[in-house]
């Protein structure tokens, strides 16, 4: 699969106080290793954990290599980005 983001492009995220999270959600990560990171929730395990997936399969790190993510950790859902051609997309439907 494609990344759905190219390292140009601007994402708009938005989280509000107690939001609540699901999988297939793309969201802004702030890891200790790697800074602010945008991955896919694959899997919310028992107790909120996050499971996080790349979309570029081949060339992402995951899970195994990110750890388990907390929800405290997550900055907000990706609802939107700006490409570097200026024009508009809502993450809606993206895979």
């Amino acid at each position: 699969m494609q990344p759905s983001f190219c390292c140009s492009d601007f994402v708009i995220a938005y989280r509000r106080l107690h939001s609540v999270f699901k999988q297939g959600d793309v969201v802004v990560v702030e890891h200790a290793q790697y800074g602010k990171i945008i991955k896919r929730i694959i899997t919310i395990e028992n107790g909120g954990t996050l499971l996080l997936v790349g979309d570029n399969l081949a060339a992402s790190t995951d899970t195994l290599t990110l750890g388990s993510i907390q929800p405290a950790q997550v900055l907000g859902r990706v609802v939107g980005q700006v490409s570097r051609s200026t024009r508009w997309c809502t993450n809606e439907g993206r895979g």
